[in-house]
């Protein structure tokens, strides 16, 4: 019997890409498994699991990327920080990719692939070998293999959202294993000194220019709906971003936006 094989996952996102479609997800942002396995219900590719903001720590995250695997949806992490021991931590635990925030130079953005890819052929990877953990599915996994396998399907997203990372985009889009730039108008309006004002024209020019710059060398865009739903406005957005990688939301936005729309029609 082979397990190794048995225990083969896919990435969603980066299938979607590869065959020209758009990859669409939600964060969750609560501790509930049941919000995993309706994204899963409803056909989205992924979900990432938020532990920035979320209202969980690691432990809990590990029940919701089981609930990920059992309902045959990708699972992503943003980890809280872009040490090195976050994001190798997540990836054993895992995670099918991690969305590394606060990325303000080329380093940071070196340092964050590095940690998520094992050393293989000069590649400057610097993730722990250790053959016993839940990605292996518990040393059953063959490890070359399992090792190889890792490299391809992980996914690695930057989030991008401070003038520091604006001016430094040019250097960090250069460093290779970049798989998405995700984009952060809500922190870059308020370190703008434009707080919540998302869709200003300063901000969105900021995107755009962050986006033109990663197209340009072939790193996929992230683009988060803050509306809660897909209007006319969201979707040109999207389009004007050139986002191929789309999050329609936080489980916490997409239920209040759902919520107010049934308290104003019922009142």
């Amino acid at each position: 019997m082979t397990y190794g094989k048995a225990r083969q996952r896919r990435n969603a996102v980066k299938h979607a890409i590869a065959e020209g479609k758009v990859a669409l997800g939600i964060g969750v942002q609560t501790n509930s498994a049941d919000m995993v396995e309706m994204a899963a219900a409803a056909d989205f590719d992924f979900v990432y699991l938020d532990l920035e903001h979320g209202s969980f720590g690691f432990d809990s995250a590990i029940d919701l990327i089981r609930a990920a695997e059992a309902s045959g949806i990708t699972p992503l992490v943003r980890v809280p920080d872009h040490t090195p021991s976050s994001i190798m931590r997540v990836l054993d635990a895992g995670a099918m990719g991690v969305i590394v925030p606060n990325v303000k130079s080329a380093a940071e953005a070196q340092s964050a692939v590095s940690a998520a890819k094992y050393a293989w052929n000069s590649n400057g990877g610097s993730r722990g070998a250790c053959p016993g953990t839940r990605a292996t599915w518990h040393q059953v996994r063959d490890w070359a293999d399992f090792s190889i396998a890792s490299n391809n399907e992980t996914s690695v997203w930057l989030l991008l959202e401070t003038p520091e990372a604006l001016q430094a985009v040019d250097a960090i889009v250069e460093v290779p294993g970049i798989d998405a730039i995700m984009l952060g108008p809500f922190d870059l309006a308020h370190a703008l000194g434009l707080p919540g004002q998302t869709k200003h024209e300063v901000v969105l020019d900021a995107c755009r220019q962050i986006s033109a710059k990663a197209r340009k060398g072939g790193i996929e865009i992230v683009w988060t709906m803050f509306s809660g739903s897909m209007n006319h406005e969201e979707r040109e957005l999207i389009d004007a971003m050139n986002a191929r990688i789309v999050i329609a939301g936080t489980d916490r936005r997409i239920v209040m936006t759902a919520l107010r729309e049934m308290q104003s029609s019922a009142t």
